[in-house]
């Protein structure tokens, strides 16, 4: 409902990659990015924003990030998440990060939680583990709430 045809946001998507240096996204967002068919969308519901996309997510990871990327933050919700890092035309160093153990109450936000808190961690020059372990933290904190961005967490409740 957001794009005239479903293979739009990945193509102008795409076209910006060689401009960013941090990309953060679920399986599903960074399918999304490479999608090519339109039949690899699934929709559960009327929103697009809960699609899911169907792919090879390593030849995804692979794809997204030789187009200039140099990290790419996987989302990956209660598993935690995996930082890949570009190799100089290697395969992608990763980083597995776990996640936390919570009762989730509401899912909405937790992808804009988890970017605040590992974009925080690279600001202040933080190793990668660490600022994805924080937005991994500020994600599960937030989930437990029945709230979306006025219910993010501080820096002294993850803290």
């Amino acid at each position: 409902d957001q794009w005239h045809d479903a293979r739009a946001f990945g193509a102008t998507l795409r076209s910006v990659l060689r401009l960013v240096d941090i990309v953060i996204g679920t399986d599903d967002e960074i399918n999304a990015a490479m999608l090519t068919d339109p039949s690899q969308i699934n929709l559960t519901h009327s929103q697009i924003s809960d699609a899911h996309v169907s792919g090879d997510i390593n030849a995804a990871i692979l794809a997204l990030i030789g187009m200039g990327p140099r990290v790419l933050a996987q989302k990956r919700g209660a598993a935690g998440s995996i930082v890949h890092l570009a190799s100089n035309g290697e395969l992608p160093t990763q980083i597995e990060v776990p996640g936390f153990p919570v009762e989730v109450s509401n899912i909405l936000g937790a992808g804009d939680a988890f970017a605040s808190g590992f974009l925080y961690g690279f600001v202040k020059g933080w190793d990668w583990y660490k600022a994805a372990r924080l937005g991994n933290a500020c994600g599960a904190i937030l989930v437990t709430r029945h709230g979306c961005a006025n219910f993010m967490p501080t820096y002294d409740e993850v803290m």
